[in-house]
């Protein structure tokens, strides 16, 4: 079964992808550092979002598909530690 949100993930990484080419160029070209903390922060944002993305991928897809199996004290003990390391 494929996952729900993998369009809506590959977009927002290809997006993140953009905005650190745009914080590469202004950093290479010398520019304002409150101008780079300001993309830096919004890079942090997408970033979150993205994640936010995977994880509720990993509970509708994973953790449902699991439910009622022997996989299932495994894939919560793994959404468990990425939530973990989100947080």
């Amino acid at each position: 079964m494929p996952h729900k949100y993998t369009q809506d993930v590959l977009k927002h990484l290809a997006s993140i992808e953009g905005r650190v080419r745009d914080v590469y160029a202004i950093v290479e070209a010398g520019g304002a550092c409150p101008d780079v903390l300001v993309r830096m922060v919004y890079l942090r944002s997408a970033v979150n979002a993205a994640a936010q993305l995977v994880l509720k991928d990993h509970t509708e897809h994973c953790l449902v598909e699991a439910a009622g199996s022997e996989r299932y004290e495994e894939e919560l003990e793994n959404f468990l530690a990425a939530v973990d390391m989100l947080l």
